[in-house]
């Protein structure tokens, strides 16, 4: 059942709803960190956002860089648009845009529970 809950979760809230995460993310999100992955982001950033309400209280643990607070770190990785997630430096996916947790899976061999 929470399966279900969380699968139509996440079709609601790429539709737009959804507004916080229902599940606990705290693992997956520390080992999305521990691949080596960052996210660049801004607060003037909708799709940011919503990126961060996928994980809930649980983003705190990804390891994001808000690019309102330290632009010359992300002058320097050349970011300009936003949400942008880099594994070891290079772009996932080769483009930007909020990543699914399927995405992030694929990319950094992370497991969901």
């Amino acid at each position: 059942m929470k399966k279900i809950l969380l699968i139509i979760c996440a079709v609601v809230f790429l539709a737009g709803g959804c507004t916080e995460a229902t599940g606990d993310y705290k693992d997956f999100a520390q080992c999305i960190t521990d691949a080596g992955s960052v996210m660049y982001g801004s607060d003037q950033c909708e799709a940011c956002q919503n990126q961060k309400k996928m994980f809930g209280a649980d983003f705190e643990y990804i390891n994001y860089v808000n690019c309102d607070f330290h632009e010359d770190e992300c002058a320097e990785e050349g970011i300009i648009k936003y949400p942008i997630w880099k594994i070891d430096g290079e772009v996932m996916g080769g483009e930007l845009g909020i990543k699914t947790f399927d995405q992030l899976v694929e990319a950094t061999g992370c497991e969901r529970e």
